[in-house]
């Protein structure tokens, strides 16, 4: 069950990876369809303002996302190293009893 919790995270963590990289690559064909023209200004941000903001905020998520898959894999680490040698042993047990 907790494997299943942990995949579902996991896909959850993809899905937004791909659609910040959608964002991404919107913002880019912007930049460079208004690249060399005049920039207007719109409630006080040029668009360059407003691209500026949305990356940081994209690059704040990043940063988020990347410390919570490293706690997930250090969760991982620690799950595999505490039942690792425990099954082990069951399997030893088991070959024990059947010989």
């Amino acid at each position: 069950m907790g494997n299943s919790i942990k995949y579902e995270q996991a896909e959850y963590i993809e899905r937004e990876l791909e659609q910040m990289t959608e964002q991404i690559k919107s913002i880019i064909q912007t930049l460079n369809a208004n690249q060399g023209g005049e920039l207007d200004v719109i409630d006080g941000m040029t668009p360059l303002d407003a691209v500026v903001r949305i990356l940081n905020n994209q690059l704040s998520s990043l940063m988020w996302i990347d410390e919570k898959a490293e706690e997930f894999s250090s969760r991982i680490q620690k799950l595999a190293a505490t039942e690792g040698p425990a099954a082990d042993r069951e399997l030893l047990g088991q070959k024990f009893w059947m010989s």
